[in-house]
């Protein structure tokens, strides 16, 4: 593998806030100018459309509020249906579904995740307490959701059907006592198997799908013991003559090492990394596979700073970590038909730098940007 030392970004996209999502549109292509848009949210503002080109410009925005309560909902993921006509954003224990041709307007579809008196009735099979953290399309048409109470549910129709089946990695906490909540969900390329990483766990779960959420092991020793997300991705395999042939789970750790696990759908119970490399010095967060090239890019940082620290004086209690992202759900003891954003204790990884938080010293502080590492590599197989 080799890395390329001198990247410099195409584009810089700048908020008033903290960026809770970002989605990129599928049919984004450099050579056509029309498609190249992304898709970000921030803390109470409405889903924003922009082009790379044009940055500082919002091309749409697409608001997302509480029906009850007329409040902002944060989103905390996005999804795209198979079409890229309707974008799907997850926020606290509800689902939105917007259509893209038509800017400004409430979402199309509001359903939610977790039971209640007033559930709709195609999805009485969910059980999503919590914010929906993760989302992930399959070929098929299968949304799979994962919520930071540690639950996945799949929905049928692109997530406009029924829910055909949810389940949890596990009842209440983990055994170690640790707060922890899913991250990430991935399909891989058939859609037979979902791949399910948390917070705090050094496991990716894998999951047959054709059997209803049955557990077939765990992908280990990714090095994810951390509050922070850590991202991983799914990169095709081809043979010598380029005909399909499995694909690898690809994975970051808070080492700075990337890891990977050939066909791990082939295995079962504890299935061990292929192979690794030290990407970076500081934990690798995210990574994403080049589906057409074999190529990947990884980002790596995060908060440090020692107790001698010390924080402006704003009025603000700055005992919180800003490390802390894990979510910790309440017993589900809110109403019906209402639902506060602010009711958990505890934090999503994109709330763990608060803008009204900042360092005296910022040379005291530091984080993987400017180091001699690097923010982002791009590697070449």
């Amino acid at each position: 593998m080799m890395a390329d030392p001198a990247i410099e970004p195409y584009s810089t996209l700048e908020t008033a806030d903290n960026i809770t999502s970002f989605a990129v549109s599928p049919f984004f292509s450099i050579a056509d100018p029309s498609t190249t848009c992304v898709f970000h949210s921030t803390y109470d503002q409405p889903v924003q459309c922009r082009n790379v080109f044009e940055p500082g410009k919002v091309l749409a925005a697409y608001p997302l509020f509480n029906p009850q309560t007329e409040e902002p909902m944060r989103v905390y993921c996005m999804a795209f249906s198979r079409d890229g006509q309707r974008l799907l954003c997850g926020s606290q224990a509800h689902i939105a579904t917007f259509d893209l041709t038509r800017p400004g307007a409430q979402p199309v579809s509001l359903f939610k995740t977790s039971p209640g008196r007033k559930a709709q009735r195609r999805h009485e099979l969910a059980d999503l307490r919590g914010k929906v953290s993760s989302m992930s399309m399959s070929n098929d048409g299968l949304l799979a959701a994962g919520t930071f109470a540690r639950n996945i549910g799949i929905f049928a129709d692109d997530g406009a059907g029924e829910c055909i089946t949810s389940f949890s990695l596990s009842n209440g906490r983990r055994s170690d006592g640790t707060d922890a909540g899913v991250s990430m969900v991935r399909w891989c390329p058939s859609g037979s198997y979902l791949y399910a990483a948390e917070l705090n766990s050094d496991r990716i779960h894998m999951y047959d799908i054709r059997h209803t959420g049955r557990s077939l092991g765990a992908l280990v020793g990714r090095r994810g013991n951390s509050s922070q997300r850590i991202d991983f991705d799914i990169a095709p395999r081809t043979d010598g003559t380029g005909n399909w042939d499995g694909y690898n789970v690809v994975s970051g750790g808070t080492d700075g090492v990337v890891r990977v696990w050939e066909n791990p759908h082939e295995k079962r119970d504890q299935i061990e990394h292929t192979y690794e490399w030290q990407a970076h010095e500081e934990t690798v967060c995210g990574i994403a596979v080049n589906p057409w090239y074999p190529m990947l890019a990884t980002s790596a940082g995060h908060w440090r700073w020692s107790q001698e620290d010390e924080y402006e004086s704003d009025g603000d209690d700055h005992s919180d970590s800003f490390d802390s992202c894990s979510d910790s759900e309440s017993d589900d003891s809110e109403s019906d038909d209402s639902e506060s954003d602010d009711s958990e204790s505890g934090s999503s990884n994109s709330e763990s730098a608060s803008s009204s938080r900042t360092l005296s010293n910022p040379s005291k502080s530091r984080s993987t940007e400017g180091a001699a590492t690097g923010w982002m590599k791009i590697w070449e197989a």
